[in-house]
C-alpha cells in the first residue's frame, strides 16, 4: 500500500512548455483542469478569428488554456455533408411521459440522461464548459474559448467566444453569466447543485443566505471577459462549471416568465409558456413548444441557428404525448408509460425497454423484462450506461466505538460485500476505473472473519460491547434500504451491535455543520459523480459528520484534499487522489457497499443513426441524424 505522503504529495508541478505551431508561438501548459494532455492549442485558431481581449494586468504572466474549437462566427453549414453519412434534416419523434423543466437552476437539472424523459436543459442550454466522458480530460470548452488562472489558484479569468448569441439571436455576454450564477444561488431557487458548484466563489454564502444579491467574487470586466475569485484553490473549478446548473440564462427572458420553479420542476402561474416568452438558451437546440404535465404535456425543440458550435443535424425533436400509453385507475388516477405499439407504428423513432406488467398462468400479476415486444424489421438494440452511483458508509472516527482504529478495521473485515448484492472484493474501492485512467488503486480490507476477530480483540472496546449496543445511522436522504437488508444487519451483529436509523428531524446542511453530531456512528452515502474524476466522490468525505465533530483522521483527510485541489498538474493530482484513497482504506474510515452502474436497454428504428445517450449530463440529440428512409414529419406549432 502506498504511503499517504507518497509520490503524489512530493512531486512539484511541471513547468509550462513553449512550442511553435504554424509559425505562431503558443503556450502549451500541463493540464490545468483534469487533463493529461493539452486541452487546446492556440495554434489551431485561424488567422481570421477575431482578436481575443487583452488580459487584465492582475492576470498577466499566468497559465493559459485555450480552446481549439471555432468561434460562433466561424461555423458554416455545407450541404450535403455526406451522401451516405451524416446529413442535416428531419424531425426525430421521441416518447415522452411529460416534459421536464427547461430551467437549469433547479435541482433536477443535473440528473443523468434518461431515454424517456430527456432533460431539456442539456439540449437548450450551455455553460462555459461541458462534460467530456474521458477520465483523462473530463471537460471541454463550450461558451468559453479560454481561461487563465493565477499561480495561487484563487483567481480565474474566462474569455468567452466571439459573437455568442442566445437562441433568440440576442447577444450573450459575461454579464449574463454572472447573473445566471447569482440566480441559481438564490434562496428562491433553493438549488443544492448551485451551492456545490459555486460555493467556493467569494460571496456565494451571502447570496445563498439572502444577505446579498451580488456574487461579489464574479466581475464582468467587459462583454467577453469574466473574472472569478475563489475562497480556496480549486484546480477542478473549470470542470465544476460543466454542471448544467451553471448554464447561462437571459435575464430579460427569465423575468418575463413571471414564475419561479420548485425543486420538483413544477412552477406556479400559467400552465404553459407563451410563444413570446419561451425559455431561451445557448445549446444546440431551442425550445419551440412546452406544456407541462402528464395530462397532455408536450414539447418540441428545433435546431438553434445561433449555436456557437457545429449545428445539430436534426431539424428538431418532437416529444410526442400520443406515444404514451395511459391506463386509468379506479381511484381516478392513471399510469403513464411508453406505448410499445407507438414504436411499431413508427410514431416514435426509439423506445426504452422497461419492465412491463404480465399475467402468469395462475392469473397473478408479475413483472417481466419486455425485451422484444414485436419484431420490427431493421430495428437495432442498444444499451445506455449512465452515471455510476457509489454507495458507501463512513465510520465516525470521533465517536466511540469507531474512535478506535482496531474496532474500525474489525468492522471493515466483517463486511462481507458480496452478500450485499454489490461489488466483489477487487471492486471494493472508492475510485473505480470509470473515474480514473491511472492504476493501481487502494485495496480495502476484504471479508476475513479471522482478521476481524483479531482486530476486535485488540480494540479497547473488546470487553465493553454492552456499552455500545446500538449504532445510530445518519442517512439523510440517502437510501436506507441497504441497512435494512438482513445481511447488513448481520454485519452489525458480528460486532455485537444493532443498528438504528435516525429519521427524526434530518437537519439542513447548515444545521448539520453547526451542531455536535457525535451521536451518529455511521453515515450512508450514495453519490453520483458530476463528471469523471475521483474528486467527485472524495469531496463528500470533507467533514462527513459536521465541522464540530471532526476526528483527527478527517482533519488530515481534509488537508490532503485541499492540497490535491491546489495541484494543477493532472497526473500528479490523480496520484494524490489515489494516495488519499489509500489513506482512507488504511485508516478504515470508509466501507464500500456497492457501485451501481445504471443501464437502460432501448430499441432504435433503422433510419436513426448515432443515438448514443451520454453517461454524464450532456446533449443526447446533438449528433443524431436521420437517413432518407425516415418518415417525413413537421414540428408542431403552439
Amino acid at each position: 500500500m502506498r504511503s499517504r505522503f507518497g509520490r503524489g504529495f512530493t512531486r512539484v508541478m511541471g513547468n509550462s512548455i513553449s512550442q511553435v505551431c504554424n509559425s505562431k508561438l503558443v503556450v502549451w501548459v500541463t493540464a490545468i483542469a483534469f487533463a493529461t494532455s493539452v486541452i487546446g492549442l492556440a495554434c489551431s485558431v485561424e488567422d481570421s478569428e477575431p482578436a481575443t481581449p487583452e488580459r487584465s494586468d492582475v492576470m498577466k504572466g499566468v497559465d493559459v488554456v485555450k480552446s481549439s474549437r471555432p468561434t460562433a462566427e466561424g461555423v458554416t453549414i455545407v450541404e450535403p455533408l455526406n451522401p451516405t453519412g451524416p446529413r442535416r434534416g428531419g424531425v426525430l419523434a421521441a416518447p415522452m411521459t411529460w416534459c421536464p423543466s427547461p430551467d437549469p437552476a433547479i435541482d433536477d437539472a443535473y440528473q443523468r440522461i434518461s431515454l424517456d424523459s430527456t432533460p431539456l436543459v442539456t439540449e437548450i442550454h450551455a455553460g462555459l464548459t461541458q462534460i467530456a466522458d474521458d477520465p483523462a480530460a473530463p471537460f471541454d470548452y463550450a461558451l468559453a474559448e479560454s481561461y487563465q488562472v493565477d499561480q495561487d489558484g484563487l483567481a480565474y479569468e474566462f474569455i468567452l467566444r466571439n459573437g455568442l448569441k442566445f437562441s433568440d439571436g440576442s447577444p450573450l455576454t459575461s454579464s449574463d453569466v454572472k447573473w445566471s450564477w447569482e440566480r441559481a444561488l438564490k434562496m428562491s431557487i433553493a438549488s443544492g447543485r448551485a451551492r456545490d458548484t459555486f460555493g467556493v466563489i467569494e460571496g456565494a454564502d451571502a447570496v445563498v443566505s439572502g444577505d446579498s444579491e451580488d456574487l461579489s467574487g464574479v466581475v464582468a470586466v467587459d462583454d467577453r471577459r469574466l473574472q472569478v475569485k475563489l475562497t480556496d484553490p480549486r484546480a477542478n473549478f473549470p470542470a465544476l462549471l460543466a454542471d448544467p446548473v451553471a448554464s447561462v440564462m437571459k435575464k430579460e427572458n427569465v423575468l418575463d416568465w413571471g414564475m419561479e420553479w420548485d425543486n420538483s420542476g413544477n412552477f406556479s402561474g400559467n400552465s404553459e409558456f407563451r410563444v413570446d416568452n419561451m425559455p431561451v438558451g445557448a445549446g444546440p437546440f431551442k425550445l419551440v413548444l412546452f406544456s407541462e404535465g402528464l395530462d397532455g404535456g408536450s414539447c418540441a425543440i428545433s435546431r438553434n441557428p445561433h449555436y456557437w458550435g457545429e449545428p445539430a443535424y436534426l431539424d428538431g425533436v418532437w416529444f410526442r404525448p400520443e406515444a404514451m400509453d395511459r391506463q386509468p385507475h379506479e381511484d381516478g388516477g392513471e399510469t403513464v408509460d411508453t406505448d410499445p405499439m407507438a414504436f411499431v407504428n413508427e410514431a416514435t423513432d426509439f423506445e426504452p425497454v422497461w419492465l412491463h406488467q404480465i399475467e402468469d398462468e395462475s392469473g397473478e400479476d408479475g413483472l417481466d423484462l419486455f425485451t422484444d415486444p414485436i419484431d420490427v424489421e431493421g430495428a437495432r438494440d442498444g444499451e445506455a450506461s449512465f452515471v455510476p452511483i457509489y454507495v458507501f458508509m463512513v465510520l465516525n472516527a470521533a465517536a466511540p466505538p469507531f474512535d478506535d482504529i482496531n474496532f474500525r478495521r474489525a468492522a471493515a473485515a466483517f463486511a462481507n460485500l458480496a452478500t450485499y448484492g454489490g461489488v466483489v472484493d477487487d471492486e471494493a474501492r472508492l475510485i473505480t476505473e470509470e473515474l480514473t485512467s491511472f492504476e493501481p488503486s487502494a485495496e480495502f480490507i476484504g471479508y476475513d472473519v479471522d482478521v476481524a476477530q483479531s482486530h476486535l480483540a485488540a480494540s479497547k472496546y473488546a470487553k465493553e460491547e454492552e456499552a455500545w449496543d446500538t449504532l445510530v445511522v445518519y442517512s439523510g436522504t440517502s437510501f436506507f434500504t441497504s441497512i435494512e437488508e438482513p445481511s447488513f444487519r448481520s454485519w452489525a451483529q458480528e460486532l455485537n451491535l444493532t443498528l438504528e436509523d435516525d429519521h427524526s428531524g434530518v437537519p439542513s446542511l447548515d444545521e448539520f455543520d453547526g451542531q455536535n453530531n457525535s451521536k451518529y456512528h455511521l453515515r450512508i452515502y450514495d453519490v453520483s459523480p458530476m463528471y469523471p474524476d475521483p474528486v467527485t466522490v472524495l469531496r463528500v468525505l470533507a467533514d462527513p459528520f459536521g465541522k464540530l465533530n471532526r476526528a483527527p483522521e478527517f482533519v488530515d483527510l481534509d488537508a490532503m484534499l485541499a492540497e490535491a485541489g491546489r495541484e494543477r498538474d493532472a497526473v500528479t493530482r490523480h496520484e494524490m487522489y489515489l494516495d488519499i484513497e489509500d489513506y482512507v482504506a488504511d485508516m478504515a474510515l470508509v466501507i464500500p457497499i456497492r457501485v451501481i452502474r445504471p443501464a437502460s436497454p432501448y430499441r432504435v428504428q433503422p433510419w436513426v443513426h448515432d443515438l448514443n445517450p451520454p453517461k454524464y449530463p450532456g446533449s443526447m440529440f446533438h449528433k443524431v441524424w436521420l437517413d432518407d428512409t425516415a418518415p417525413k414529419r413537421e414540428l408542431p406549432t403552439p
